[in-house]
């Protein structure tokens, strides 16, 4: 039985053996149909593959690492269609083939790549992707924008937001308040960036660098946008007093703040720069103005009158008091004239001349202005020089002469001021409220005429245009 067993897996063995033999002799002549008589060479193929994009154009490079025999090599794009074939003389290291494909259509590309020997062999496909850009790239970039802009002084801060991963930089140009051209480059990191001295309503000169890709061929850059600002103007119907103060204004905000405006030299449209908050709180008064160097502030619900001395040169109030104490509430009307101050008795024809002493309070001593017209029948009264104008309820507006304490003879100076609803003065020259919120400074002659007006414009702010 043993024996038997034996023979049999000898004979399935021997058949086993058989067969592969005969199968080996079909693949053989399977492989030797495709291939032939030879063993296949092959050449070696490009590597480490790297492409370049730029404007229209693109670079293509790979390495040669081995086989010297490589002698030519074959490059196809565009679904096989484009093709290059180029030689090449190998060296005895590593080769650097660069290759520059110009006149190329914006688009992605796939490539394929082949060696060849002197003989023909080929290497196997090396492929890669790259991307060449043009004028739809182009008009596709947009300026870095900024989120804010705030002025510091005499200088504007630009706040970035987050840019752009191809963003290289930006380029901005402008014009400073001393005439030079300033040109500054802000790198892709910064957050912000800082304009010293510009001009208020200065505009600026903004462009973005990009690169496409980090190695690309060609920098691109959008367009220099003209960014430029103006201002936003006060409405003098938002305050309830403007008076001057030695060259500059000062006004009282309906909700009580108080602010000073220095003269503009610069020769902008506006007559004086941004104004600067100096105190709050002012709406307790009836109306406040300029007596010398001080502030006057009409008390009338305590019926009192405060001095409040202000050094105009360091912009700081120095002390206050209260000069006016009671009855003060018997008078509709307060102004200065010549260091006093003048004060008209309510639903009357009479105006006093309450004299004020070197220090600035109130002398003790009161005179009637007395003359042949009486005083009730002006809605505004204002003084400048030794004369008095007064506005009457037609709109017409009559200067009066003073000396001492006599009035002369009433002189209309100006037809229609019916839109007028306030007047004070800076200087000599009478400044003139309108209904439309509008400022005007009336120029005032010698010989007590009003010059050409012009009118008061100061920015609340900066717009951008």
């Amino acid at each position: 039985m043993k024996r038997k067993s034996t023979n049999r897996f000898v004979f399935i063995a021997l058949t086993a053996a058989m067969m592969i033999i005969a199968g080996c002799g079909k693949w053989d002549d399977v492989h030797q149909q495709f291939v032939g008589s030879g063993e296949i060479t092959y050449t070696g193929k490009a590597d480490s593959i790297s492409t370049r994009g730029g404007v229209n154009r693109l670079e293509l490079s790979w390495l040669f690492t081995s086989d010297p025999k490589i002698s030519k090599y074959k490059v196809y794009w565009n679904n096989r269609r484009d093709s290059i074939v180029r030689d090449f003389q190998r060296s005895t290291s590593v080769d650097t083939v660069r290759l520059m494909l110009d006149n190329m259509a914006e688009g992605t590309y796939h490539f394929e790549i082949y060696t060849f020997d002197a003989d023909g062999n080929t290497s196997v496909k090396a492929e890669t992707i790259g991307r060449v850009y043009g004028s739809q790239y182009q008009s596709e970039l947009l300026s870095r924008a900024f989120r804010a802009s705030t002025r510091f002084g005499n200088d504007r801060l630009l706040n970035w937001i987050p840019a752009d991963e191809s963003l290289v930089r930006n380029e901005l140009t402008y014009t400073d308040a001393d005439g030079a051209l300033v040109e500054v480059w802000i790198d892709k990191t910064a957050e912000t960036t800082l304009l010293e001295n510009i001009p208020l309503a200065a505009d600026f000169k903004l462009r973005s660098v990009f690169l496409p890709e980090a190695t690309a061929l060609d920098t691109f850059y959008t367009d220099f946008e003209t960014i430029a600002y103006g201002y936003t103007w006060l409405n003098w119907n938002d305050y309830r007093f403007v008076f001057g103060n030695h060259g500059s204004l000062m006004f009282v905000h309906n909700n009580g703040n108080l602010y000073r405006s220095t003269a503009n030299t610069s020769g902008d449209e506006m007559n004086y720069n941004l104004p600067t908050q100096i105190g709050n709180g002012w709406t307790i008064f009836e109306t406040v103005f300029t007596n010398r160097n001080t502030l006057i502030g009409w008390y009338k619900s305590i019926a009192g009158v405060f001095r409040y001395n202000f050094d105009h040169v360091n912009v700081a109030f120095t002390d206050q008091a209260q000069i006016g104490v009671g009855g003060w509430d018997a008078f509709d009307v307060l102004f200065p004239f010549q260091g006093d101050v003048m004060a008209r008795l309510a639903a009357s024809p009479t105006l006093y001349r309450y004299g004020v002493d070197a220090a600035e309070n109130f002398s003790g001593v009161v005179n009637e202005i007395v003359g042949n017209d009486p005083w009730d029948q002006y809605v505004l009264l204002a003084a400048s020089g030794s004369n008095i104008f007064g506005k009457t309820a037609d709109g017409k507006l009559w200067r009066i002469p003073v000396t001492g304490n006599t009035a002369g003879a009433r002189q209309l100076v100006a037809e229609n001021w019916s839109n007028v609803v306030a007047v004070t003065v800076q200087g000599d020259d009478l400044l003139a409220k309108t209904d439309q919120g509008e400022l005007w400074q009336h120029p005032v002659n010698p010989a007590g005429t009003l010059g050409q007006p012009v009118q008061i414009k100061i920015p609340s702010g900066e717009a951008r245009l």
